[in-house]
């Protein structure tokens, strides 16, 4: 489910470029979201699918949450209301697996991948199926 999840918001995000630059990149000069509006709420939506594959991993033994250090206490509180039934450092990793995910993306979107000169998805593909196999423990089994 993840890496199907991934790999979906990897597509869309290059063939809607101008849509994907609206929702992440330069924010309007002054502007700023209203707390608990549909911004969230889209925010939250679009996390939802994650997350919930995450505790679903997690819950079957197949993911392991690593703890949750001191500094980064306040995810804590992300964590009660996003995973409320799993432990606050699984919140971590989602925060690791959106940055992995999202970095490429945004690399393919916005043409910084193009110098390449071929079709970067399999190339996005590959380092979602590694980031998927080292968060299941199977990250010995992929050659570098």
């Amino acid at each position: 489910r993840v890496h199907a999840g991934f790999m979906a918001y990897r597509d869309w995000s290059v063939a809607n470029p101008a849509e994907f630059n609206l929702c992440f990149g330069e924010p309007l000069p002054g502007y700023a979201a209203p707390e608990g509006g549909s911004t969230t709420e889209a925010f939250q939506a679009v996390f939802a699918p994650l997350l919930s594959a995450l505790a679903t991993a997690h819950a079957a033994g197949l993911v392991v949450s690593p703890e949750l250090p001191d500094d980064l206490a306040p995810l804590g509180i992300v964590a009660e209301v996003m995973l409320p039934d799993s432990p606050p450092g699984l919140v971590t990793l989602a925060f690791e697996t959106w940055s992995r995910v999202h970095g490429i993306t945004a690399l393919e979107v916005n043409d910084h991948l193009s110098y390449l000169g071929f079709d970067t998805r399999p190339l996005a593909e590959f380092q979602v199926r590694r980031m998927v196999d080292h968060l299941m423990g199977r990250a010995d089994t992929i050659a570098p």
